[in-house]
């Protein structure tokens, strides 16, 4: 569960950034950031 709460943060400040700068979205950014929470959770 607070796996998902992080994503979801994570997704919104993605989201904020996008609509504030008007740049384009790099799906492999946010995925790497959530393939990184996956292995320190698994430590």
């Amino acid at each position: 569960q607070q796996s998902l709460i992080a994503m979801c943060g994570k997704l919104l400040r993605v989201l904020f950034v996008i609509g504030r700068k008007q740049c384009e979205f790099e799906g492999s950014k946010l995925l790497q950031g959530l393939t990184q929470m996956k292995e320190l959770q698994a430590a």
